[in-house]
């Protein structure tokens, strides 16, 4: 977080807002080449870890021999197919048709083709829960890219020394996971991947992949939206705006993420639902304190952030930033849920209405965006992220578990998100009246109250986190 903070500066100012709307049209246009995944990493995840689970060696490398072969040969297929789509859509977004955005965008394709061929790895990786490993390696390409690009200054960036360093630094961080990844793999012969556990494996990669597209649907298509009806510089202004929002979304999904699926999954192969239920309500708790102050303090203090940040030029980013900032905090009230249901093979249903309703927010978003311009893309989002939020998700938990719909919301709303409410607006606008932060300084003090009022909340709500914060302090044993 800290270091896209510090080098968006020198990369918006150095590149110009045209020009940084076309570096984000390329990275998005190539991001959409994560489609061709079809949902087969989440699945690994959640494959490796029941092998892992029921210490099942012969199936874990059968399944990694046939992971292997199936990304090599998809690495391949990314980059001719990502050809054959850009020179598609050539003629019908004038954006990606300017030679060096052209350029650039086949750069990223290729880029992603050698990405996919290394991915067997890197879920087996994360289902042996070495995520410090992989975040170590991720955070050292962001450090080494931060750093570079800080000494080359604002005038020193142009859009090719951004791509070049960023497909040195890839590539480096995928060989780091090779050899990361080199002593989990088991090294005898395994069991062959059983028609039984492939039909298994599709069904719920097939899932994952619906998913991913509605994902898409939210995110990825705005940018695209923007740049066919509004500017290149309405998207530099949207992704200002999205920046702060992004940030907090990625550290709950660090915190609540695929890691989650596969601690979930683990616990699930030994058949102690009790023991599962339980878990998912303690994760419950703990991230509803994180939707509610993470949303609330970025509600309140992003606007000031951003005017420390870049300049007061760019306050018409703020209505973008309240927005979006909402539509994460009421997802992530839910988002351990996403891994339980992942863990217990349950997404059916629940993929089946987000395609829906991520079309539902793309048509939404196609009127809106050209009567509204920029605003139009953020209101079609948060509709649908409310939506899912106060109906689909506490319906949808209880059509799929034997959990009750009335526990589900007591817990969700009634003991996490009204609560911390009540306490957590009042106090980040006082604070802000208070003190009146316009500066860095002032709103590190802010958010580091607002930090305390946090973990309080956690050993309130979560004994398990109260009991260990008790003993480290000397007060149980």
């Amino acid at each position: 977080m800290a270091t896209a903070l510090v080098v968006s500066p020198f990369i918006i100012n150095g590149l110009g807002f045209n020009n940084y709307g076309a570096w984000l049209l390329a990275t998005s246009f190539a991001g959409y080449l994560e489609f061709l995944d079809l949902g087969f990493s989440t699945a690994a995840v959640r494959s490796y870890s029941r092998a892992i689970g029921t210490n099942n060696t012969g199936q874990l490398r059968g399944l990694f021999e046939f992971l292997q072969k199936h990304y090599l040969r998809l690495g391949v297929a990314v980059i001719g197919l990502g050809g054959l789509l850009l020179l598609g859509a050539l003629s019908f977004n004038p954006g990606l048709a300017v030679p060096s955005v052209t350029l650039m965008t086949a750069l990223l394709i290729v880029l992603n083709g050698i990405v996919f061929s290394f991915r067997a790895r890197a879920t087996l990786l994360k289902a042996r829960l070495e995520y410090g490993k992989i975040i170590g390696t991720g955070l050292a390409r962001l450090l080494v890219f931060t750093g570079v690009v800080v000494w080359w200054g604002e005038e020193g960036v142009t859009l090719w020394k951004l791509i070049g360093l960023q497909v040195m630094l890839q590539i480096l961080e995928q060989v780091a996971v090779y050899f990361w990844a080199g002593p989990l793999v088991p090294k005898a012969s395994g069991a062959e991947f059983s028609k039984q556990d492939r039909s298994i494996f599709l069904s719920f990669a097939k899932d994952v992949a619906l998913s991913g597209v509605t994902t898409a649907l939210r995110h990825r298509i705005d940018v695209q939206l923007l740049g066919w009806y509004v500017s290149m510089a309405s998207i530099s202004h949207y992704s200002i705006g999205s920046r702060l929002p992004s940030l907090f979304f990625d550290m709950v999904n660090s915190v609540f993420g695929g890691h989650l699926m596969a601690g979930f999954t683990q616990m699930v192969a030994t058949n102690d639902p009790a023991r599962v239920q339980n878990a998912l309500f303690r994760m419950l708790r703990l991230s509803g304190v994180a939707a509610v102050t993470g949303g609330t303090g970025i509600c309140v203090f992003g606007p000031v952030f951003i005017e420390c940040w870049l300049g007061t030029h760019l306050a018409a980013t703020t209505p973008v930033l309240q927005m979006l900032t909402l539509g994460a905090a009421v997802t992530a009230l839910h988002y351990p849920v996403i891994s339980f249901l992942g863990a217990i093979n349950a997404w059916g249903t629940v993929v089946r209405m987000s395609v829906i309703s991520a079309a539902l927010n793309f048509i939404c978003s196609w009127i809106l965006v050209q009567q509204m311009g920029t605003m139009g893309v953020v209101w079609g989002t948060f509709g649908e992220q409310l939506a899912w939020s106060l109906l689909l998700w506490p319906v949808m938990i209880a059509k799929e578990t034997d959990i009750p719909l009335w526990k589900y919301v007591r817990v969700v709303f009634f003991e996490s998100a009204l609560p911390l409410t009540l306490t957590t607006v009042p106090l980040c606008l006082a604070l802000r009246h208070w003190m009146q932060p316009d500066s860095f300084l002032d709103l590190a003090l802010c958010t580091s109250v607002v930090g305390v009022h946090a973990a309080a909340a956690c050993c309130v709500l979560d004994v398990e986190t109260r009991d260990l914060v008790m003993r480290k302090l000397g007060i149980r044993k």
